[in-house]
Formats: C-alpha cells, sequence, structure tokens
C-alpha cells in the first residue's frame, strides 16, 4: 500500500512501518480532506451528495479508527464501516470500545475492538499487528484519539 495517511502519533507511525512497507506517513492537512470528500453546502442537492458516496465505497478494505468509542471516532468507523470496510474500533475506554462493537455490528459491520492507550507504544504496536495478521492490511487509519500533557498551571 501507498499513500498518504495522517499519523498523529510517532508510535502509531513506527507501528505501521514496522508492518508494512511503501507507506507514506506524511500529514494530510484538513484543507487537503475536503477536496477529497465532497463538502455539502447551500447549493448542493441530495441526489449530488448520494450520487458523491455511492462512488466512495470501500468494499474489502480495513480501517483502524483510535479514540473510536464515541463521538467523532465513532462517528467515523460507522461511516468507514457502512461504505463497506472491515473496522478497528481501538480505544482506551474497554467498556465503550465493546458497546461501540456492538452497535457497528447491528448495522452490519465487520468489527473489533482494540483497547490500548495511544501513549503506550508497545501496546499500539501489537494492536496494528493484530489488525495486520488478522486481516492483513490497513488502508485507512483515522487517529482520531489524542494526547495531552497535563502540567500545572
Amino acid at each position: 500500500m501507498v499513500g498518504i495517511m495522517p499519523i498523529a502519533t510517532p508510535a502509531l507511525a513506527r507501528a505501521i512501518a514496522r508492518h508494512f512497507s511503501g507507506i507514506s506517513t506524511k500529514l494530510l492537512p484538513a484543507f487537503a480532506v475536503r477536496r477529497i470528500l465532497p463538502v455539502p453546502d447551500a447549493f448542493t442537492s441530495r441526489i449530488e451528495m448520494a450520487d458523491a458516496f455511492a462512488r466512495f465505497r470501500l468494499d474489502g478494505r480495513v480501517a483502524v479508527v483510535t479514540g473510536a468509542a464515541s463521538g467523532i471516532g465513532f462517528a467515523s468507523a460507522r461511516a468507514l464501516g457502512l461504505a463497506g470496510s472491515r473496522v478497528a474500533v481501538c480505544d482506551i475506554n474497554a467498556e465503550g470500545a465493546d458497546k461501540a462493537v456492538a452497535a457497528l455490528k447491528g448495522d452490519g459491520i465487520d468489527v473489533v475492538a482494540h483497547v490500548f492507550d495511544v501513549a503506550d507504544e508497545a501496546r499500539v504496536v501489537a494492536a496494528i499487528g493484530e489488525v495486520a495478521k488478522a486481516w492483513g492490511r490497513i488502508d485507512v487509519l483515522i487517529n482520531n484519539a489524542g494526547l495531552a500533557a497535563r502540567q500545572p498551571s
């Protein structure tokens, strides 16, 4: 696989690079994503949007989404799954990840959960290895989970 993937943490970049060769780990800025995906505006009809999303199929692809137990990560995982992708839901919250997997399976999505903290490089490497071993590839990576440095003010 050769492509541009947004890599939020060095640990994820190293984990991906260990399992797949020929991958670019350059950052993809948000403005570039707007050019790739259709962004509705006041002049976009439902028919135009339906046509755009009909072409956005990910059948047979594998997606890894961090921070996927809730919010934007969960919505991203659902959108990718409904577009035909297998989805690895990754989150630090085990209970939330299990609930997300149950909801996505209810939508008919092929999904698994991986519980880890994106700051734990060893666990990130292990989880990426498990996805690679189970599904043989990673086509989409959404880094929704974040790292925060907490310091007294």
